[in-house]
């Protein structure tokens, strides 16, 4: 029996930036594929930058998916089903729109995989397979053993993703996390998870978890336990790890050098309408604690919320250069199926489309909502030109090199340098996409393109 495993790309062009400089190690796959028997044969392609060899034999293929993902996941699920192979679809996008993902393979896995893959398996081996797979409990983390083999040559980053916990306290309206873990959090044992980093080869890690700010006497408990291994992490987590000063001296010690957090929105009615744990005036006091434990911050925004203008955007992007993060991402409001903003913004009649993961133009980032303030083109236009100034060469220097946070080694000044000017020009062909193919082909500056300035 051989089963092929397949991570599908974004919508876009393989190649393209964020593809080929970002790929990060699937750890999904890795899980699942850990959960394979070992007398089974094994194959994994990743579709961002390799071909998948649909004529190669194969009994049973498994794609994960997720919304940017799904419009191509179908794809090469309908490529194998013409060929006669059963196809298993499974991840945040199928647990929340089931009946769309039966619609596209011949069985669906619901939620977590580690209590469901031995059954699965056992029924594709004697003919009974069935079109759905739930679990009836939260899966047994003590189960996880990724098979990172499956990832040997292939153009990763230098990293390893591993995964301590899942789930999030918080309940964020724009969030599926809530949602596809039932608003429940779960750790791994310790001495396992410290035994798998210990064995990892890269020393740089990132934890893949939703919020490690959860659970914080066991996520105390594990940082204790990675001091002495002389690791480098990163991870994202939520703004109240500077309410804790223990937590973040131990972060430090064990070897954290960055943080990805969302801040979303410098107005306070944002943040309520999102049902956010924080408010604007605790934003820069916790940051300044954060950075003086010399932890960087890569600080996330939504743009097109109901409360922004073309000022208050602005005004977050100063904010976002004047603190001083290493990066930071403008995103535009998406609204993922089986959320509550979703099932807002549908009932108001403000989708570009019902379902935009299927019915978006074939390119990462395009518009799915028509804000309140703007039109879709117009908001375009605004993240183009802050992406474009947060990444230019004179914010790079005012931001890397103008705070010590930055400076602990000459490797980290020149990673960061690096990188910062790479994001920069990839993010920008990247948000160029997005704008009126009018203005791209004239290849005018987004403000001459405005009626008025902001």
């Amino acid at each position: 029996m051989h089963v092929t495993l397949i991570k599908p790309r974004l919508s876009g062009n393989r190649h393209e930036f964020y593809i080929t400089f970002l790929s990060i190690e699937p750890l999904s796959i890795a899980t699942v594929a850990g959960l394979i028997p070992d007398d089974i044969d094994l194959s994994f392609y990743d579709d961002r930058f390799e071909d998948i060899p649909f004529d190669k034999p194969t009994d049973l293929v498994g794609i994960t998916v997720d919304a940017y993902s799904a419009k191509r996941a179908y794809a090469i699920s309908a490529e194998y089903r013409k060929r006669g192979v059963s196809v298993m679809l499974g991840g945040f996008h199928p647990t929340l729109m089931p009946e769309e993902a039966e619609e596209h393979s011949d069985v669906v896995v619901l939620g977590e995989a580690e209590n469901i893959m031995e059954e699965l398996i056992d029924d594709f081996r004697n003919n009974r397979l069935k079109k759905r797979y739930q679990s009836s409990k939260p899966a047994c983390l003590e189960r996880i053993n990724p098979r990172r083999e499956i990832f040997q040559g292939k153009p990763y980053l230098h990293l390893h993703a591993v995964e301590f916990g899942r789930g999030c306290k918080y309940r964020c309206s724009f969030c599926c996390i809530h949602q596809f873990y039932k608003g429940a959090w779960r750790c791994r044992d310790i001495e396992s998870f410290v035994k798998e980093v210990e064995g990892l080869h890269h020393k740089i890690i990132m934890f893949a978890d939703d919020n490690l700010a959860t659970g914080l006497r066991k996520v105390k408990q594990l940082l204790r336990a990675l001091i002495s291994l002389r690791i480098k992490w990163i991870s994202q987590a939520s703004m109240d790890v500077a309410k804790d000063d223990e937590l973040l001296s131990l972060m430090r010690d064990s070897g954290c050098i960055g943080l990805l957090i969302g801040l979303e929105s410098l107005d306070d009615k944002n943040l309520t309408a999102m049902n956010k744990n924080a408010r604007k005036g605790q934003y820069a006091e916790s940051i300044k604690k954060i950075q003086s434990y010399g932890i960087s911050i890569n600080g996330s925004f939504i743009w097109g919320l109901d409360e922004d203008t073309k000022e208050s955007l602005m005004e977050q992007l100063d904010f976002a250069i004047k603190q001083r993060f290493i990066f930071s991402g403008f995103n535009q409001l998406m609204p993922y199926p089986g959320t509550p903003l979703y099932d807002r913004l549908q009932a108001e009649g403000r989708l570009l489309y019902d379902k935009w993961w299927l019915d978006q133009e074939d390119y990462f980032g395009s518009p799915a909502i028509r804000p309140k303030n703007f039109t879709p083109d117009e908001l375009a236009l605004i993240r183009f030109e802050a992406r474009r100034k947060f990444y230019s060469i004179p914010s790079i220097i005012y931001r890397v090199l103008g705070s010590r946070i930055h400076l602990r080694s000459l490797s980290q000044i020149i990673f960061y340098l690096f990188n910062s000017y790479r994001l920069g020009r990839g993010r920008y062909t990247e948000e160029k996409k997005a704008l009126p193919s009018q203005l791209c082909s004239r290849n005018i500056s987004p403000v001459e393109a405005q009626s008025s300035s902001y």
